[in-house]
C-alpha cells in the first residue's frame, strides 16, 4: 500500500515537472502516455496525447489518444481516436486489438 501511494506521489511530482517543459516532440509526450498509463494516470496521459496529436497527427499518436481516453472509460471518445488511428495506419494490429476492445464494451462488437 505504502508503495502504491509513493509512486503514485512520484509519478504526480514527475508529471507536473515535464508539463512545465512542455515538450514539442510528440516521440517523447508518446513515450510519457505510456509511462502515465503504467502509472495509473490516464487524465495525465489524455492531455499529453493530445497535445501529442496536435503537434503529430499520426496513427500512433492517435492510437496513444484512443488508449488514454479508454483508460480514462471515456468510450465514444476512444473508439473516435482509435477509427482515426486505423485510419492512418491499416496495418497497426494495436490499433485494431484496441477499437476491438472499445467497440465490443460499447456493445457495438459481438
Amino acid at each position: 500500500m505504502a508503495e502504491a501511494f509513493i509512486g503514485a506521489r512520484i509519478v504526480g511530482a514527475l508529471g507536473e515537472r515535464a508539463a512545465t517543459l512542455e515538450p514539442t516532440d510528440p516521440r517523447i509526450l508518446l513515450d510519457g502516455v505510456e509511462f502515465l498509463l503504467g502509472a495509473g494516470d490516464p487524465a495525465t496521459a489524455v492531455a499529453w496525447s493530445r497535445r501529442a496529436v496536435e503537434l503529430e497527427p499520426s496513427g500512433q499518436s492517435y492510437g496513444a489518444l484512443g488508449e488514454a481516453m479508454f483508460a480514462a472509460q471515456r468510450y465514444e471518445e476512444a473508439a473516435t481516436a482509435l477509427r482515426r488511428s486505423v485510419e492512418l495506419e491499416p496495418e497497426s494490429v494495436r490499433a485494431q486489438f484496441n477499437l476491438a476492445n472499445v467497440l465490443q464494451i460499447m456493445g457495438l462488437l459481438e
